[in-house]
């Protein structure tokens, strides 16, 4: 019996040229680069929103303080006692008072607002340290400054008025003229957290009424929300 003849079968699948595959790695690199500032446009929004939010969410501390407190926005007499950590847990304190209110308001949130369910809030979410918690290291507990108009008397902010003897003063909530423009809270640490492309200007902010929006810092009447002319019966944004 004959054996059978052996059949050479070749492949006939096309390969793909130089050109094409440079052509692909092209478009691919096109893709990337359309796509890559999206994405990164969208953490960022993602961030933006949370931080709208947390601030929101102080805003409603800020009101449970006032109306724990006889319906005074939080206040701490020069020399008063500054504790930076949650009750019964260790930690260290500063008695600065007066006008370290912007930095260390979290001390007078104990009640209000307690630090273990709150303190994340406080933080921008690129905050640097951000795992330090309350603990973290600097001079600045969070990342949020405190307006130091809503804690001195308005005529400190009047011409001449940073010569008066007792700057510091309680300001009651409703004693403020315009709530819906005068800023309680701005985020002071974008600078140091943000990319090389972002606009550092632009800033969260709270407002007395309890709102939050992003607004350029310098855009404001007095350059800062430590700086608003007239103080708590002035106006940031109008």
């Amino acid at each position: 019996m004959a054996r059978p003849s052996s059949v050479n079968c070749r492949s006939s699948t096309p390969a793909f040229s130089l050109i094409e595959i440079l052509v692909v790695i092209g478009v691919i690199g096109l893709v990337l680069a359309l796509t890559l500032p999206a994405l990164r446009g969208a953490k960022l929004s993602a961030d933006e929103v949370k931080q709208l939010s947390d601030l929101r969410q102080l805003g409603m501390s800020t009101q449970a303080y006032a109306d724990t407190y006889d319906g005074s926005l939080p206040y701490a007499a020069q020399g008063a006692t500054f504790v930076l950590h949650p009750p019964g847990e260790s930690g260290g304190s500063v008695s600065v008072g007066g006008p370290n209110l912007i930095l260390y308001w979290p001390a007078l949130y104990h009640d209000v607002a307690p630090w273990p369910e709150h303190f994340d809030t406080w933080l921008a979410p690129r905050a640097l340290n951000r795992e330090q918690g309350w603990t973290r290291p600097g001079s600045r507990p969070t990342s949020y400054d405190y307006s130091r108009t809503l804690f001195m008397d308005h005529r400190v902010f009047q011409p001449g008025g940073e010569s008066r003897a007792n700057p510091f003063a309680p300001v009651l909530l409703s004693a403020v003229a315009h709530p819906s423009g005068k800023v309680a809270f701005f985020d002071w640490e974008k600078p140091e957290y943000a990319g090389p492309s972002e606009d550092v200007d632009q800033r969260v902010m709270l407002f007395v009424d309890g709102h939050a929006a992003v607004k350029s810092l310098s855009g404001g009447t007095g350059g800062s929300p430590h700086a608003t002319p007239n103080g708590s019966l002035g106006v940031d944004y109008r």
